[in-house]
């Protein structure tokens, strides 16, 4: 499950929340909300999502921020406790994940304005945060922007841990990543449409295993 939300075009940058979860559309409307900066709804209906500090903190702090997505993902919160850092794998990548990715070490729900600015603070200028024992956190500049990044940046703990557990890694080296950065295109739309399709072939298998149960 995860939550992402869009900043809004006014002024003071309020946000439209929902739900985000498996292969759901990010673009359906229904569950959305729209928030101001301190958590009330301006519009829709429904409770804010408890964690809307994360949200809001980050839009105040980061104008070029237009999407967040937090998620409680599995690999977030491995490498959120270890002492291996969560470093970047995927040369591809480069563009926007060519640093290692800091870890807050805020324990508990991300429930208040001043929680949420220590989220900000670590997170700086950079793509992603890791929420110790708890999940992480993703910006970009569209729904599409965060979720390919989330999705990648699991991926890429996945693929550190196999690396680790084979007795090394023979890391990316800052001059490796800078060509990557400068050779590589950025933007994620082949990437969204091949995660889109990827989630429609889940659903139909799962759909016929479970026809097979029944």
């Amino acid at each position: 499950m995860a939550l992402v939300t869009l900043a809004s075009e006014s002024p003071t940058r309020t946000a439209s929340s929902f739900p985000l979860a498996g292969a759901t559309c990010p673009h359906s409307h229904q569950g959305l909300l729209r928030l101001g900066e301190t958590g009330n709804v301006l519009a829709g209906e429904g409770r804010p999502p408890v964690e809307w500090p994360i949200h809001s903190s980050i839009y105040r702090s980061r104008p070029d921020v237009n999407a967040v997505l937090h998620s409680h993902s599995p690999m977030s919160k491995v490498f959120s406790l270890s002492s291996q850092p969560l470093q970047p794998v995927y040369g591809i990548s480069a563009p926007w994940l060519s640093r290692d990715i800091p870890v807050c070490r805020l324990l508990g729900i991300v429930a208040t304005e001043d929680a949420g600015a220590q989220v900000a603070a670590v997170l700086g200028d950079g793509p992603a945060v890791l929420l110790r024992a708890h999940g992480s956190v993703v910006v970009g500049s569209s729904v599409e922007d965060v979720t390919v990044r989330a999705v990648v940046l699991e991926r890429a703990a996945a693929a550190l841990q196999q690396m680790l557990a084979m007795g090394g890694v023979q890391h990316l080296t800052p001059e490796e990543l800078t060509n990557w950065a400068e050779t590589t295109p950025e933007g994620h739309q082949k990437t969204w449409e091949f995660l889109l399709e990827e989630s429609r072939l889940l659903s139909k298998r799962v759909a016929r295993e479970r026809e097979w149960n029944q």
